[in-house]
Formats: structure tokens, sequence, C-alpha cells
């Protein structure tokens, strides 16, 4: 039986995240460029972690306010 608590070490594409969130893969490259979404690279791909996602998506303001 798995563990309810244990964590996610499924990870997701810069598209993948993208559509989680509700916007475009450039604004998720600036996430992660500004260092408000943890990411790491595989190779020339970024990657994020869908427990680090979720964890994100909990924040009080979760995606940049437009201009």
């Amino acid at each position: 039986m798995p563990d309810e608590h244990q964590h996610s070490h499924r990870c997701l594409t810069v598209k993948e995240t993208a559509r989680r969130l509700g916007v475009c893969p450039h604004t998720v490259y600036t996430l992660v460029r500004e260092g408000d979404l943890p990411a790491f690279r595989v190779r020339n791909q970024w990657r994020v972690n869908e427990t680090a996602l979720d964890q994100y998506m909990n924040t009080e303001n979760p995606t940049p306010s437009a201009p």
C-alpha cells in the first residue's frame, strides 16, 4: 500500500507546467529565471518537479500580474 505522504517525483516539461498554470511557456521560463519556480535542467531542457509546482500554485499569488 503506497504511503499517503509520499512525495511525487514526477517531473513536468515547461509546456506541461505552463498548461497547469494557465500561462504561456515563456512565463514559466521567466518564473524559473527569477527564482520563483524551482526547476532543473535535463540536458538542454528545463524540468519542474510536480511537488514543487503544487507548492508554488498554493502560494498567495502564484502567477505574475499583468502589466
